[in-house]
């Protein structure tokens, strides 16, 4: 068996007890205090010296300062839901790992010690990233704004998500297809301000409810009529808040929703032309209405040439039968494309749920559980690609 995998599989109840306790402290956004401090004290029992970086991130090195380097990221953010999962270890409270988050960092602390046990045989230096703020969409932003790429350069990345209900095994290492492997995503929210008034003398008012109504519909023109039908756009409504009381019509109100694309040429248009149906249709309406758009990511471009190599380590890892290439674009999204756009890297998945076996829950429902069998193939699977980016032996000599 590969020696990276060896190793990790004698690390599983270390992955365990990283991965639960991060999901019984879930944090949400750049608020994560304790889930930072966490990360922080683990790496420094294993050697290394960790640092902040960007809104509640954290970076720590290991390898030599000669040669390359390569980026491996995790994030570390949860979900504002509460749990229905019955799990020993769940959370009672309005937040929850249901993306796997405590997964992802939990498997990259897993791979930070198989790295740092071999620290010596490194040919280059590996840049670890805990991100927050992914389900947001301004935690890549924000690292990489605060120079995660320099000091040193940065000259590929890696990271990886958990795969839920999925038809694989557990712990099968799949990825999607080289070039555009996943949709863009820009959350945003429309603010309508109105002129409150009673009910009953409608004409008095402004009804930003009315105007909200008009702009909901409209936004739809532009995915029927304004981009070709083979561009994947998918414009969603998810909140509309306005009023309180039945018998007054409010002041304001408040859509937010989220923009997804597979193309950023695409992607450019429809936020131009969202801003200017908005505040047109304000206008129609004798009411303000404005586009503010909270958090973006580009389209998930997995680098053609580095996406056959990284499909050929993986095979070496453990054979042809644990890994799989689907050839799929996904319409969800992942703000590790920031940094795609900046540097050649892949993204792929750890299968950490079977619906053979019970897992049929999907990601982002209060009832999803994760199979914990992921954990030490996806330490080996990251630190393994880190390793052979690098130079290392395909048989793992330290």
């Amino acid at each position: 068996m590969n020696p990276f995998l060896t190793r990790a599989y004698q690390l599983q109840d270390e992955l365990v007890e990283h991965r639960r306790w991060l999901h019984r402290h879930p944090e949400l956004g750049h608020n994560l205090d304790e889930t930072a401090a966490y990360v922080k004290d683990r790496l420094r029992t294993l050697g290394y010296t960790p640092q902040d970086t960007g809104d509640h991130g954290v970076t720590a090195l290991v390898g030599p300062s000669t040669g390359r380097c390569i980026l491996l990221r995790a994030d570390m953010d949860a979900l504002p839901m509460r749990e229905d999962t019955g799990e020993p270890f769940r959370v009672e409270e309005d937040r929850m790992h249901a993306c796997g988050h405590d997964l992802h960092t939990a498997i990259l602390l897993g791979a930070a010690r198989l790295l740092k046990e071999r620290e010596g045989a490194l040919k280059g230096q590996v840049k670890l990233v805990f991100q927050p703020a992914e389900e947001v969409l301004t935690g890549a932003r924000s690292v990489i704004d605060a120079g995660i790429l320099e000091h040193p350069h940065v000259d590929a990345a890696f990271a990886l998500h958990v795969d839920v209900a999925s038809r694989y095994r557990p712990g099968t290492l799949t990825m999607h297809r080289a070039g555009v492997a996943s949709a863009s995503c820009d959350r945003y929210i429309i603010h309508i301000q109105g002129k409150g008034g009673h009910g009953a003398t409608p004409q008095e008012s402004v009804d930003p409810i009315n105007v909200g109504t008009h702009i909901y519909l409209a936004l739809q023109e532009i995915v029927s009529r304004e981009v070709p039908p083979s561009a994947m756009v998918v414009l969603t409504q998810g909140i509309f808040r306005a009023g309180d009381a039945p018998n007054v019509i409010p002041g304001a109100a408040r859509l937010e929703g989220t923009l997804r694309c597979y193309d950023n040429q695409v992607r450019r248009q429809v936020l131009e032309r969202m801003e200017q149906i908005i505040r047109s249709t304000g206008e129609a309406f004798r009411a303000e209405a404005r586009l503010e758009v909270t958090g973006g990511c580009a389209p998930v471009y997995n680098d053609p040439a580095l996406f056959e190599q990284a499909a050929g380590w993986i095979e070496e890892l453990d054979g042809k039968e644990w890994m799989d290439i689907d050839g799929q674009i996904s319409p969800a999204s992942e703000d590790f494309s920031n940094f795609l756009e900046r540097v050649p890297g892949v993204f792929f998945f750890v299968t950490a749920g079977d619906s053979a076996e019970g897992y049929t829950y999907s990601m982002h429902h209060p009832k999803v559980v994760f199979d914990e069998r992921a954990l030490p193939r996806g330490a080996a699977g990251m630190a393994w690609l880190a390793w052979r980016w690098l130079g290392g032996s395909p048989e793992g000599d330290a």
